[in-house]
């Protein structure tokens, strides 16, 4: 567990949509489980959120219990604030 209470309980990697690659890290915060999926952002600069979620949807990697999904998608910076063609999608598990 580091100073911030964060805790990584497994990492993966896959392909989602028959071509792209992603890794998944599966960790949890302040009593929440999270995952998180890195995927390249390249060809997603006209994609809404709801677009990509569908991707892993269909590839059976997430599946919502409601129709209000708990998720966020973001872009990747690095330490020093540099912007990666990387998209991150955070889901927050709620048991």
């Amino acid at each position: 567990m580091d100073k911030n209470g964060e805790k990584t309980i497994r990492t993966g990697e896959g392909i989602v949509a028959g071509n792209r690659p992603y890794k998944s890290e599966f960790w949890t915060s302040n009593g929440l489980f999270n995952c998180t999926y890195y995927i390249s952002g390249i060809d997603f600069e006209e994609a809404d959120n709801d677009e990509i979620m569908d991707l892993f949807v269909k590839d059976g990697l997430v599946e919502f219990m409601k129709p209000d999904h708990y998720f966020s998608i973001g872009e990747y910076r690095d330490d020093v604030g540099i912007i990666a063609q990387l998209t991150t999608i955070e889901v927050i598990i709620i048991a």
